[in-house]
C-alpha cells in the first residue's frame, strides 16, 4: 500500500487512484475517518501528525491538491468542534504528498519547499564636512503608535490570511492617526477620503493595478472591496472562506502591496526608518544553477537519521542509497522560486522501500537533505517523483514583499 506513515494513500485495498496528504502542526488525539464528502474520504490517526484525503475519481494534480485540502479542512472543522481537538495544517501549503495517475501507472509525488534565506548585515555610512571632520548623525528616539503593534503581529503570522488581517488593521490605524473618521461617515467613504489624502504625499501607482487611471479608487477596490471585506465578514462564506474562497495567491499579492505602502507612509509621515538591503532574484537564480551543477545526483534512502549540518555522508547509518535517473532544474523565473524535479521509475525491489530521506549529493557528499518524518511507502506505485521548490527569502525586507 502506498502510504504516508501509517496512513494509506490508495486505501487498504488499493481502490483509490487519487490522494493527497498534508502535515499537521500537531498530532491528532483520535482516529478519525470521514467519508461523507462525495468521492473523498479523509483519515487522521491518533498520535500521527498528518492527514490524508483519498478520492475515487482520477483527477488532475491541481484538482487533487485543491479539492483534497478542502476536504481535509472540513474534517478538521468537525474534529475541532465535536472532539475538542483543534488541529491545523502546517503553514506552507506546498508541502504535501500526492498520488495521481499518469497513463496506466501510479505516481507518488513528494513536494517540499526549501527556504533559501539570505540576510545582509547593516551597512555603515560615515559623513564628513568640508574640513574633514566626521559628522555624527542626530539621534532621535523613535515614536510608538498602535500601527506598529498591528504591523508586528502581521509579520509574525505564518498564515497569509491572518497576516493580511493584521496588516489591514495597521493600515486603518495609520489612516486614523492622520485623518480620523468623522461622525456618521461611512467606513468606505472615510477610507476613500483618507487614501485620497495619502495620495497627495505618496504616489499610489506602484501599489495599484498597472495602468489604472484612478489609482485611489483602484487601490480601495483591490484592497478593501476585494480582500479586506471578504476576510473580515462571513455573510457570504461560500465565497470568502479562508483557504477555499479567496485564493492564497490573491491575498499574498494584496498583502505585499499593502505592506510596502504601510512602510512608505510611516516613513513619510513619522520618519521611523528601518534597515533594508537587497540580494537580487538574479543572484538567487544564478546561485541555484551553480548548486545544481555541483550536485549532479538526486538520491533517496530509508535512513531515519535526523539532519546534522556537519554530516559528510547522505546516510549516516549506512543505509543503501537509490539514485534517481531523471533529474531536471526548472528554467529561471522572476518569481523568487525554482524547483528541482527528480523521477525514479520503480521495480518490485524499489516498491518495498519506506523512504525517509531525499536530496542532492556530489560523489556521496550531501548538499541538500530533506528528512521525511512519516516514511513514504512506495508499494503499488510505478514512479516516485520528488519536487523540491527553493524559495528565495530576503530577510532584509518585510515578509511578503
Amino acid at each position: 500500500m502506498a502510504s504516508l506513515g501509517s496512513l494509506t494513500l490508495d486505501g487498504d485495498d488499493g481502490s483509490y487512484p487519487t490522494a493527497v496528504g498534508f502535515w499537521l502542526r500537531s498530532k491528532c488525539s483520535f482516529n478519525v475517518q470521514d467519508a461523507r464528502q462525495g468521492d473523498w474520504q479523509v483519515e487522521l490517526k491518533q498520535e500521527h501528525d498528518a492527514a490524508v484525503a483519498r478520492c475515487k475519481s482520477v483527477l488532475a494534480p491541481d484538482e487533487v491538491v485543491a479539492h483534497g485540502r478542502s476536504a481535509i479542512e472540513v474534517t478538521l472543522d468537525h474534529v475541532c468542534f465535536r472532539l475538542n481537538d483543534p488541529l491545523e495544517l502546517k503553514a506552507e501549503p506546498r508541502d504535501y504528498v500526492m498520488l495521481t495517475r499518469e497513463g496506466d501507472g501510479r505516481v507518488l509525488t513528494y513536494y517540499s519547499t526549501a527556504p533559501f534565506d539570505v540576510r545582509v548585515g547593516p551597512i555603515g555610512v560615515r559623513v564628513f564636512d568640508k574640513e574633514g571632520n566626521e559628522k555624527l548623525p542626530e539621534k532621535t528616539e523613535p515614536i510608538w503608535m498602535p500601527v506598529l503593534r498591528y504591523y508586528r503581529l502581521s509579520q509574525t503570522r505564518e498564515d497569509i490570511f491572518d497576516a493580511y488581517r493584521y496588516m489591514f488593521l495597521a493600515f486603518e490605524a495609520l489612516l486614523q492617526s492622520l485623518w480620523p473618521i468623522q461622525a456618521r461617515e461611512r467606513e468606505s467613504d472615510w477610507l476613500e477620503r483618507a487614501v485620497g489624502e495619502l495620495a497627495k504625499r505618496i504616489n499610489l501607482a506602484p501599489y495599484a493595478t498597472p495602468g489604472a487611471i484612478d489609482v485611489v479608487n483602484d487601490f480601495v477596490r483591490s484592497q478593501y472591496s476585494s480582500v479586506r471585506l471578504p476576510l473580515f465578514h462571513s455573510k457570504r462564506s461560500s465565497l470568502t472562506l479562508p483557504h477555499e474562497g479567496l485564493e492564497e495567491k490573491t491575498v499574498a499579492i494584496a498583502y505585499s502591496s499593502l505592506t510596502r505602502l504601510c512602510r512608505d507612509a510611516l516613513n513619510e509621515f513619522f520618519k521611523l526608518g528601518g534597515q533594508s538591503g537587497v540580494v537580487t532574484n538574479f543572484a538567487f537564480q544564478r546561485g541555484l544553477t551553480g548548486l545544481f551543477e555541483e550536485m549532479p545526483e538526486f538520491v533517496c534512502s530509508e535512513d531515519p537519521s535526523a539532519v546534522d549540518p556537519a554530516e559528510r555522508t547522505f546516510t549516516p547509518r549506512g543505509f543503501p542509497v537509490h539514485r534517481f535517473p531523471h533529474l531536471e532544474l526548472e528554467a529561471p523565473s522572476n518569481s523568487g522560486e525554482r524547483s528541482i524535479i527528480a523521477t525514479l521509475p520503480l521495480d518490485d525491489e524499489l516498491r518495498r522501500l519506506n523512504v525517509r530521506r531525499v536530496g542532492l549529493v556530489n560523489k556521496g557528499t550531501p548538499g541538500v537533505v530533506g528528512v521525511i518524518d512519516n516514511p513514504l511507502s512506495l508499494a503499488r506505485v510505478d514512479k516516485f517523483r520528488c519536487v523540491i521548490a527553493f524559495k528565495f527569502i530576503n530577510r532584509n525586507t518585510p515578509r511578503g514583499t
